[in-house]
């Protein structure tokens, strides 16, 4: 027998539901951007950590994959510099590389006169 996947556990949360958490922030864009011209492009990544996956130095390893328009486009894979002590550890690691990798891609595509979605 399969198991089905309840959909109504993941229903989308809006927007307005954060403001009260984050306030009124706005993502910080570059001077002199050009005025963006085309179709507006999607991001999306994927983030892995394997926490202690070396035995001997106990060290965990980063993945990550970065596509636009379902294009692969940056990846990444490497041992993390420091020991975790647990999986969030590790993972949360690895969404910082990550979150670092994407703001220097949106950066780059915004110069390039790229529109961005989200």
């Amino acid at each position: 027998k399969e198991a089905k996947l309840d959909e109504k556990a993941f229903a989308a949360v809006e927007v307005s539901e954060w403001k009260e958490f984050y306030g009124d922030v706005a993502e910080e864009l570059p001077p002199r951007m050009p005025e963006p011209l085309g179709n507006a492009v999607d991001i999306t990544c994927f983030v892995d950590a394997n926490h202690a996956g070396n035995v001997v130095t106990r060290r965990s390893h980063t993945g990550i994959l970065i596509f636009v328009q379902n294009a692969p486009i940056m990846w990444f894979s490497k041992k993390q510099n420091t020991v975790e002590s647990s999986s969030f550890g590790s993972e949360f690691v690895a969404l910082r590389i990550a979150k670092e990798m994407i703001v220097a891609l949106r950066y780059k595509l915004r110069m390039f006169g790229v529109p961005l979605r989200g």
